[in-house]
């Protein structure tokens, strides 16, 4: 039988997926004009921080609800090591991704099939998510509870990923 945080689990996949189809319906109107003194401004940055911070939301509710259901989430020995298994499989899927990219029609199938954007970001994400709650419960004191471990990895993560994204290439 199914408890009720299996069900919010749904819930929120159920949710992640629609917004990825809401932000394919989106992605032609993806540019905001704003209009003043015949001038206009163009403010395409702010659906990829939504969609970021609408993925990274969804991941963190759901691992919240696996440790609401499973009250020992954290017990296992293995996030100690947890962050050096996620960057060498980020490493590892990042050589793929780049393999794909040269060697197949990959990024015509992204095009023309744009699910396999959202499905390859989310991946994307949800490895980076699970890098730094590893590296924030190996580096958090064990008076921290789960909650503030995913929380704080939420913040910490929506903050890293806007960082790398839109500050550091503009220098």
């Amino acid at each position: 039988m199914f408890s009720r945080w299996t069900l919010f689990q749904c819930i929120t996949l159920t949710f992640l997926i629609v917004v990825m189809f809401l932000t394919e319906l989106l992605r032609s109107n993806q540019l905001i004009v704003i209009s003043s003194n015949q001038s206009s401004y163009i403010l395409p940055i702010l659906f990829p921080i939504i969609f970021i911070a609408v993925v990274i939301g969804s991941i963190s509710l759901i691992i919240l609800f696996q440790s609401k259901k499973v009250n020992s989430l954290f017990i296992n020995q293995i996030w100690r090591k947890q962050y050096i298994y996620i960057i060498v499989i980020l490493l590892f899927s990042t050589f793929i991704l780049m393999i794909l990219f040269v060697y197949t029609p990959w990024a015509e199938w992204i095009d023309t099939v744009r699910i396999l954007f959202y499905i390859q970001s989310v991946y994307f994400l949800s490895l980076f998510y699970t890098l730094v709650l590893s590296l924030v419960y190996k580096l958090s004191t064990n008076s921290y509870t789960d909650e503030k471990v995913i929380f704080l990895t939420f913040n910490w993560t929506l903050a890293l990923l806007i960082l790398l994204i839109f500050i550091i290439p503009g220098f």
